[in-house]
């Protein structure tokens, strides 16, 4: 059972169940009867909730079927060439937007790992990163190193946005409006470039049979500044990024306000130096109040490895924000950050694909060191929480989430191929309260079923709002859990027939599970399995 997934139409007593959804448009018209008869049988539920249980099987079905083409996350239309001689054309729609790509695989790799190459601003297909590069050298590359290349194109946008971009530019999202201070869109369920990007994976995984462990992100200049953004919020997916001519903006726009363009000590074309050799210095290129830009690292609940690489004589974006964001990254990530004096001021530095791939590739999201999964209890509210943050995790400690929170003694291993699914509802109208999910329908069922940002029902009906992707694990089958790992468990206090706020208690111990079920909680069984 989900808890309390609620809309004005159907209640929580009549329950709908969805199959994992990872279909296409044409696909749903062509198999909606079979599909019908597997959502009904499916195991994975979600809860649709209201005045009226007699509406609810139809209304949430059509609500289901019409709103997730829009919804973020796997729904998309459109197939990847089965075989590439150059690179080739490939279009995907996403929620009614075409979408295009320029893919290259290599023959008879199997399992490869997949490098999508982020262009700046203004490419399209008829001119990118990839024609700037030469299209034959990147084939020549992705030959030798076994890996599909795939580029994707920027939308026209219809605003501008703090990286110097006025309406009517090709380029890449990460704010919702114009402006310096506009609100940063990293929401991977709504961002139209970040949903692009998850289906760029998910699709590469299925024409491919691609590496879903070894995902890259690289890009320059806005496309720099995009593939660490998109690798920050998509961290749980993503084994590394590389990025040159972007990093992290800590002055009012890229420019700088006021203009900054440090001054290196002098170089010899092709000199690789640190950033502090190079004369920067953790005040260069920042202003008081300045937002970070495009997103900072402590925003975000981790950063996949990272090669930053910068030219010292760039006019267009100043190395600084190179340094800046290897500054932010210290501690947090394994990363490199280098300065070089290329001499021919804002380009793509010859070697840096080929050093970014070195460094890349051997990183994958399953050599990356398990973290702990964080119990906390709420004495005010009898209520519990999980975190696989380190830093969210001392803040609770510290007291930023309010009165009452406690450890409870009780961890379990982050870890495994799927990852977890984080939903908040809200402080008012509620319920204020979290719930994980590992179960691919349960997440794209909640995702799909929540009111849009700016749906008025937020401010009066309660619901479940994603968050973000938290941690790793791996989903049960049948309720087992393979060898090496531990099963954990859900716990549900029936909140909705409570007339209180859900809550659930997620755990890897038998005892505490019982404990809540002592006091009235639902066991609700084995939803996910953690590494032992």
């Amino acid at each position: 059972m989900l808890g309390n997934r609620k809309d004005n139409r159907c209640n929580e007593t009549s329950k709908v169940t969805i199959m994992p959804l990872h279909l296409s448009l044409q696909r749903f018209a062509s198999q909606s009867m079979r599909w019908l008869g597997r959502l009904l049988s499916s195991d994975h539920s979600f809860y649709c909730s209201a005045n009226s249980s007699k509406l609810c099987l139809p209304i949430c079905l059509l609500s289901l079927f019409s709103g997730t083409v829009q919804a973020a996350g796997s729904y998309y239309d459109g197939d990847f060439p089965t075989s590439t001689t150059s690179f080739t054309q490939a279009t995907l729609t996403i929620g009614g937007m075409l979408r295009d790509v320029l893919i290259y695989r290599p023959a008879g790799v199997v399992s490869p790992p997949v490098l999508v190459l982020f262009t700046g601003t203004g490419g399209t297909l008829a001119y990118s990163l990839l024609d700037e590069l030469g299209r034959e050298e990147i084939r020549s590359f992705a030959d030798r190193e076994g890996v599909v290349v795939v580029a994707p194109m920027p939308r026209l946008m219809t605003l501008g946005d703090w990286d110097n971009h006025s309406a009517g530019y090709y380029y890449w999202e990460t704010a919702t409006q114009e402006g310096i201070d506009s609100p940063v869109s990293s929401d991977a369920n709504s961002n139209p470039d970040l949903v692009f990007v998850q289906a760029i994976m998910d699709e590469a995984m299925r024409a491919y049979g691609a590496n879903p462990d070894r995902v890259y992100f690289n890009g320059f200049s806005n496309g720099a500044f995009f593939s660490y953004f998109a690798a920050a919020v998509l961290h749980s997916r993503v084994a590394g990024f590389a990025e040159t001519g972007g990093g992290l903006v800590l002055s009012k726009t890229t420019y700088g306000d006021p203009p900054c363009q440090p001054t290196p000590t002098a170089g010899i074309i092709g000199v690789v130096r640190s950033c502090s050799v190079s004369g920067w210095t953790p005040q260069t290129c920042v202003s008081s109040g300045a937002v970070p830009r495009p997103i900072a690292p402590s925003a975000v609940g981790a950063v996949p490895p990272g090669f930053l690489q910068a030219n010292d004589d760039d006019d267009v974006v100043p190395f600084a924000h190179t340094c800046n964001l290897a500054n932010a990254l210290t501690g947090k990530t394994d990363f490199i950050a280098r300065v070089v004096h290329s001499g021919g001021k804002h380009i793509w530095d010859a070697g840096f694909l080929q050093n970014s791939w070195d460094f890349m590739k051997s990183k994958s999201r399953s050599n990356v060191p398990l973290n702990q999964v964080v119990e906390f209890y709420n004495t005010n509210l009898d209520s519990y929480f999980i975190t696989a943050n380190a830093d969210e995790a001392t803040a609770i400690d510290g007291g930023s989430a309010g009165a009452g929170w406690i450890r409870t003694g009780y961890t379990f291993k982050s870890g495994g191929p799927t990852a977890v699914c984080r939903f908040y509802g809200s402080f008012v109208p509620g319920p204020n309260s979290h719930f994980y999910t590992v179960n691919a329908g349960e997440c794209q069922g909640l995702k799909a079923a929540q009111f849009p940002a700016n749906d008025p029902r937020r401010l009066t009906v309660k619901s479940w709002n994603f968050e973000s992707l938290d941690f790793l694990s791996t989903p049960p089958t049948s309720g087992i859990c393979p060898s090496g790992t531990v099963p954990v468990y859900r716990a549900y206090n029936d909140g909705f027939a409570r007339g209180v706020d859900s809550n659930h208690r997620i755990t890897s111990s038998p005892t505490a599970l019982q404990e809540a079920v002592t006091r009235g909680w639902t066991n609700e069984g084995v939803v996910m399995c953690s590494p032992i």
